[in-house]
C-alpha cells in the first residue's frame, strides 16, 4: 500500500519518510490534477530510473488542493480529481509514497531552492523529473533551469520532459476540465487516460421515495461536472462491487438510477462510460 506523508514529514529529521527513502528516491513534483497522459510521461521516467536503481523508493510530491485554487478561488471551476482518486492511481500503477502538502501562508513563503532542499535531505532524492513549464517557490523564483543547477550542485539526475500534444494543443488539466464543462467526455477520458470519474464517498445524498433515485447534492461534490443531461455510469461501492446504471445531471442535484438492493448501500465512485 501507497505510504503517505505530509510536509511536516519532509522537514521533520526523524520522521519515518526519511527511513523509508534511506536508498535513495526517485521523484516527481507537481498538481497532477487528472493525473492525464501528459503526466504519465513524467511517471514513466521515475519507474525507468528505478529499473536501473531497483533500491530507490518511488515517490510523488503534490497538494492536498489545487495551488491555483487557493489563489484564485473565483476562477476555480473544479478539481478533475480528488485526493482519494489520487491515490488510488498512484498506488494502482506503482508509486511508493506521496508526500501530501497544505498550501499555507507559511509554505508559499519558501523559496524554490530551499524547497529542493528539503526534499533532498528528508528523502535522499536522487531523481527529478518536471515538466518544461514547472516552477516552485516564492513567487515562482525557481525554474528548470535553476532546478537544473541545483540538480547538478546536488548530484541529483534531473530530467525535463516535453509538453505532449493532442490535435495540436498541449495536453493540460486545465483543457480537460473544459472538455468535461462542455460534455466533451469522450475527449476528456482519452487524455485521462481512463474514464473520467467521479469521487463520491464524501458526497451528501438521499433516497426520493417517489422515485427511488439516489440524489446528490452538487455542491457536495468538489470535481468538475458535465452540462445538465443523462449519463451512463459505472457505479463503484464501498465494499468495492459495482453496477452499471444511469445518471442524471440536473442545476443542482445528481440523480443516480439505484437497484433496490443497493439503494442504502455507501458509495465509492462512478465512472462515466459514455454519453447517451
Amino acid at each position: 500500500m501507497i505510504k503517505v506523508f505530509s510536509w511536516d514529514d519532509v522537514i521533520n529529521p526523524a520522521s519515518e519518510l526519511k527511513n523509508l527513502t534511506k536508498s535513495g528516491s526517485a521523484l516527481s513534483i507537481g498538481g497532477f490534477d487528472g493525473p492525464h497522459i501528459g503526466h504519465r510521461e513524467l511517471f514513466n521516467r521515475v519507474f525507468d530510473f528505478k529499473k536501473s536503481n531497483p533500491d530507490v523508493k518511488t515517490g510523488i510530491v503534490t497538494f492536498n488542493f489545487p495551488p491555483k485554487a487557493s489563489k484564485n478561488p473565483a476562477d476555480f471551476i473544479g478539481e478533475l480529481s480528488s485526493i482519494n482518486l489520487k491515490l488510488e492511481y498512484f498506488e494502482e500503477i506503482g508509486f511508493d509514497f506521496i508526500v501530501l502538502i497544505d498550501f499555507s501562508c507559511d509554505f508559499s513563503k519558501i523559496k524554490g531552492r530551499d524547497f529542493l532542499t528539503f526534499l533532498k535531505n528528508s528523502c535522499s532524492m536522487q531523481f527529478l523529473v518536471a515538466g518544461s513549464d514547472f516552477r516552485c517557490g516564492y513567487k515562482l523564483d525557481t525554474d528548470v533551469n535553476r532546478i537544473s543547477e541545483f540538480a547538478s550542485q546536488n548530484g541529483v539526475s534531473f530530467n525535463v520532459v516535453a509538453d505532449c500534444l493532442f490535435e495540436d494543443f498541449r495536453i493540460s488539466s486545465t483543457i480537460i476540465r473544459k472538455f468535461v464543462q462542455n460534455g466533451e467526455l469522450e475527449k476528456a477520458s482519452k487524455l485521462l487516460g481512463r474514464p473520467y470519474a467521479l469521487d463520491l464517498e464524501n458526497a451528501l445524498y438521499n433516497v426520493n421515495e417517489e422515485t427511488g433515485q439516489l440524489q446528490i447534492a452538487n455542491s457536495s461534490v468538489t470535481q468538475v461536472l458535465p452540462p445538465v443531461g443523462k449519463y451512463q455510469i459505472k457505479v463503484t461501492l464501498a465494499d468495492t462491487s459495482t453496477f452499471f446504471s444511469v445518471m442524471y445531471v440536473e442545476s443542482n442535484l445528481l440523480s443516480l438510477e439505484i437497484p433496490l438492493e443497493q439503494k442504502f448501500q455507501k458509495l465509492k465512485k462512478i465512472k462515466f462510460e459514455f454519453k447517451e
